[in-house]
Parts: structure tokens; C-alpha cells; sequence
């Protein structure tokens, strides 16, 4: 009983102590790459128009009776 109480009072340290711990976020500049938003402002006007193929004859979305 006292082995199962002090490995509860362990396991609940532990877990206390690492929802505590502070995350670190490297910033953009450490990284060395550019932030999402910016990939995206930037290459927003870069991309095609596609057209694409009807296929809802070759697979159609439901079966009617």
C-alpha cells in the first residue's frame, strides 16, 4: 500500500510538473523561414487557374430509384 501510494504521489509530480513546464516557440527570424501568411501573400497571385473535369457522370454522389 505504501509502494502504490508514493508511485501515485510520483506519477502526479510528474505530471504536474510537465503542464507547467513552459513550450518554446522559435521565432521566424531563429527558424530562418517566413512566416505561413506570408508564403501565402506572396504566392497567392503566382497560381494557375485550373479547370477541372465533370466526373459526376463516372462517379456519381447518390442513386436515385
Amino acid at each position: 500500500m505504501k509502494l502504490l501510494m508514493i508511485s501515485g504521489l510520483t506519477a502526479i509530480a510528474v505530471l504536474a510538473a510537465a503542464t507547467n513546464m513552459p513550450r518554446s516557440h522559435p521565432s521566424s527570424s531563429v527558424a530562418g523561414m517566413p512566416a505561413m501568411q506570408e508564403m501565402h501573400k506572396a504566392q497567392q497571385g503566382k497560381l494557375p487557374v485550373d479547370d477541372f473535369e465533370d466526373r459526376s457522370l463516372v462517379y456519381p454522389r447518390g442513386v436515385q430509384p
